[in-house]
């Protein structure tokens, strides 16, 4: 317990990955989990969570809760979603975007990534394509 107080008294920012093949008691707790994520904010600044195919789930400071949509695209290969999601919500918050902005952001690379072959971008080049498809 003492080393999850430390963690959380230096913790801004909390992403939680909810995966889409769950345990039975898992799949139970999610409706809980999200219904409940208000209770976070006493956790870190900004809470983001990410719901598969459904987008994901932000909680600021505040308790406030707001959901960013998914994007319907046809799965190949979803390894390394939920980094791409992480990464492309710092890079966003990192260049101003808000929260909200960030985790649709997020969820645009994420989708993006999962339609190809491979946990990662290729290129600097596919990223600007990403970006610039965002716009």
């Amino acid at each position: 317990a003492a080393d999850f107080e430390k963690v959380k008294a230096n913790m801004e920012v909390l992403k939680i990955e909810i995966g889409q093949k769950l345990a039975p008691i898992v799949l139970k707790a999610t409706n809980f989990l999200i219904s409940n994520m208000g209770n976070f904010k006493d956790i870190a600044e900004e809470v983001f969570v990410t719901v598969g195919a459904r987008g994901s789930v932000i909680v600021d400071g505040q308790g406030r809760q707001q959901e960013s949509p998914g994007h319907a695209v046809t799965p190949v290969d979803t390894n390394g979603a939920g980094d791409i999601y992480a990464g492309a919500c710092l890079a966003a918050r990192c260049q101003g975007a808000d929260a909200f902005d960030a985790a649709k952001f997020a969820n645009h690379a994420a989708a993006h990534l999962i339609t190809q072959y491979g946990a990662r971008l290729k290129t600097l080049q596919a990223y600007a394509e990403l970006k610039s498809a965002y716009a």
